[in-house]
């Protein structure tokens, strides 16, 4: 139970916000579009 958060702030950190700027840099205002429709934790 304890390592639930642990987990939240490596995906957040090490996983997701890199994965992230790989797609704005692909896409552009594309994927900003879709990340303001989509939450980031489906």
């Amino acid at each position: 139970f304890l390592m639930l958060p642990v987990f939240a702030w490596y995906m957040n950190s090490l996983q997701i916000k890199p994965e992230e700027e790989m797609m704005i840099q692909l896409f552009g205002d594309e994927y900003k579009d879709y990340q303001k429709r989509v939450r980031r934790w489906i």
